[in-house]
C-alpha cells in the first residue's frame, strides 16, 4: 500500500471524527536540527537521520 492508499484507509477511519491531534501544516515552518548516526541493530548499518525540532 503506498501513500495514497494510506491516506484513503485514514480518511474513511476518520469520517466521524470532530477532533484531532493534527497540528497543521505550519509544521513545515519550524527549524529542525537534523542529526545523523549509524544503526547498530544489525549489520546494514543503516544511516539514520533524525529531526529535532529546534527550540526557538
Amino acid at each position: 500500500m503506498g501513500a495514497v492508499g494510506a491516506a484513503l484507509l485514514v480518511q474513511e477511519k476518520m469520517r466521524d471524527v470532530k477532533q484531532t491531534a493534527f497540528r497543521g501544516f505550519e509544521v513545515a515552518d519550524f527549524e529542525y536540527q537534523p542529526r545523523s548516526f549509524e544503526c547498530t541493530g544489525c549489520a546494514n548499518l543503516c544511516e539514520i537521520v533524525d529531526e529535532q525540532r529546534s527550540h526557538c
